[in-house]
């Protein structure tokens, strides 16, 4: 209902010369932290602190006589006679309900119940829903009601009065529970035989590293004192040239550059020459 009566109200005033608006943005920031406690707080205009921003059409594209509240009050700005720095004053008081009932329907929708409410509490709600019938009345008069027939509107045209409902709705704040659902990993032990391959991969591997570990290191230490460490089968001929090489059958002569496999007497005889 609220909507309906601040479109309505921003379609008519923004007919005016003075305006010609092509969009806005309102906002409302609670002027206080502690919670209101009595219904007067709550239908007190000052709940609120309003803000707006308002940027006029341009067939350019371009505005920069942009128009926004300067501070003040709802009831400031809703009994002003306008201007660029307080436009807008009939969309003010319907703005500042709607504005009450979000922020309410959240701390209802969140189960606090420490501070009158709105949508819990009679009195509030009858002094907020007082003129449903005369916005109901407006839907013809501008494009932006429901565009329904007779009989077929969804919102309430009547307000509501403690003494016909108070016995017929139930108006209260239940406990809310914020619940979610979880994916947990299941602990199952492994099967024995995995358990048992994976550690003997391990110790391979664990082996494999030690072993790399001692050829490196001896061959960096006994390479440096024992130079013959690196020689190949065939290489002492290529330092010393000819050798003769004695066995108990026959003599052979190796030249430079010749390979022979040696025998362990061939070693022995070759050592003593």
């Amino acid at each position: 209902m609220y909507w309906i009566q601040l479109t309505n109200a921003y379609n008519v005033e923004n007919q005016e010369k003075q305006y010609n608006l092509y969009e806005g943005t309102l906002s409302f920031n609670r002027n206080q932290t502690s919670i209101p406690n009595e219904t007067d707080d709550v239908e007190s205009l000052d709940f609120f602190t309003p803000g707006c921003f308002f940027v006029p059409f341009s067939g350019t594209g371009v505005e920069t006589e942009v128009q926004y509240c300067d501070g003040g009050t709802v009831a400031s700005l809703a009994s002003g006679k306008g201007g660029a720095l307080a436009p807008l004053p009939h969309i003010w008081i319907p703005a500042d309900s709607i504005a009450k009932a979000l922020y309410f329907t959240v701390l209802a929708d969140l189960g606090q119940h420490s501070q009158p409410n709105l949508l819990a509490n009679q009195s509030l709600l009858e002094y907020f829903t007082n003129n449903f019938t005369n916005i109901s009345q407006s839907f013809d008069d501008h494009p932006w009601g429901e565009n329904f027939a007779p009989g077929q509107t969804l919102l309430p045209t009547a307000p509501y009065t403690i003494a016909q409902n108070s016995s017929t709705y139930y108006l209260g704040v239940n406990a809310s529970t914020l619940a979610t659902n979880y994916l947990c990993q299941v602990p199952r032990p492994k099967p024995a035989a995995s358990l048992v391959f994976a550690v003997l991969i391990a110790d391979l591997v664990l082996l494999q590293g030690l072993w790399r570990l001692f050829t490196l290191i001896v061959d960096s230490f006994f390479g440096k004192k024992y130079p013959e460490m690196g020689y190949c089968k065939g290489c002492i001929e290529q330092k010393h040239g000819d050798v003769r090489v004695h066995n108990d059958n026959n003599e052979q002569l190796l030249r430079k550059g010749q390979y022979h496999v040696l025998t362990q007497a061939d070693q022995v005889s070759l050592i003593s020459r």
